[in-house]
């Protein structure tokens, strides 16, 4: 007989699958990427959602409390740190100031979709078409606000510096972190490797070729992040190098 908690992990694994057919209806580049990730329905370990590029991990009371729209934007969202290699960026960043940046990345992107977001971090809107690494710099070293939070009356947001007890969309996991201990639902066990990097670069060069045959183009946006795959600036060999020694040494 099935558990409890087996039963709303079942739950939540038909609501999620349902969801992403409704997400490649109307996205079909994003959806095509999703249709490659597993999901793995949890109850602890993690607040809301995360990825480490093969899988989403999505909290069942979390997912259960959202609409259908604000779920596909989860769906959405945790897709779209695939897409652009989140968890491989970090590099020697601060992590919790790196998440927000990267949400904040993916807040632009979806924005322009006009996909109802659950919360939207506090941010300056010149940063749109900015890159994580770059809203990472505009974000500042400010450890507080300082005073209350006023709110932008044209955006609904504030930017007035990085604030350390902000708490970024979802969890991220990066290259090197296996992020489990003994009071963690056990089907959380993320890790980042450098296979999984290399394939979901090649998962996303060849959805978007996809999509070029059957729809004639893509958004510009898009195709800028395409051609960077394509084409990457840093030596890709080096670099799953460094992922493999972070996460194995």
């Amino acid at each position: 007989e099935m558990s409890k908690d087996d039963k709303i992990k079942e739950l939540t694994l038909r609501s999620m699958e349902q969801d992403r057919q409704k997400l490649l209806m109307r996205q079909p580049f994003i959806g095509m990427i999703l249709m490659h990730l597993d999901f793995v329905p949890i109850t602890s370990g993690c607040r809301t959602a995360c990825t480490d590029g093969s899988r989403v991990f999505m909290n069942c009371k979390f997912y259960a409390q959202l609409d259908l729209e604000e779920r596909l934007f989860v769906l959405a969202h945790e897709t779209w740190h695939c897409v652009l290699l989140h968890f491989a960026r970090l590099q020697n960043r601060n992590h919790h100031k790196f998440n927000i940046a990267t949400d904040l990345e993916i807040h632009f992107i979806l924005q322009k979709e006009k996909m109802r977001e659950p919360f939207v971090l506090p941010h300056d809107p010149d940063w749109d078409g900015l890159s994580a690494e770059e809203i990472y710099e505009k974000l500042g070293h400010k450890k507080e606000y300082g005073g209350k939070r006023e709110k932008c009356k044209k955006t609904g947001c504030c930017s007035k510096g990085f604030d350390s007890n902000e708490q970024s969309f979802d969890e991220h996991i990066y290259a090197g972190q296996a992020k489990q201990d003994s009071e963690n639902d056990p089907d959380f066990a993320p890790c980042v490797d450098a296979q999984s990097v290399e394939k979901m670069r090649q998962i996303i060069i060849q959805s978007a070729q996809t999509i070029e045959r059957t729809q004639g183009r893509m958004p510009g946006f898009l195709q800028s992040i395409i051609e960077k795959l394509r084409k990457p600036e840093l030596n890709w060999k080096e670099l799953l190098k460094q992922f493999v020694t972070s996460c194995y040494g």
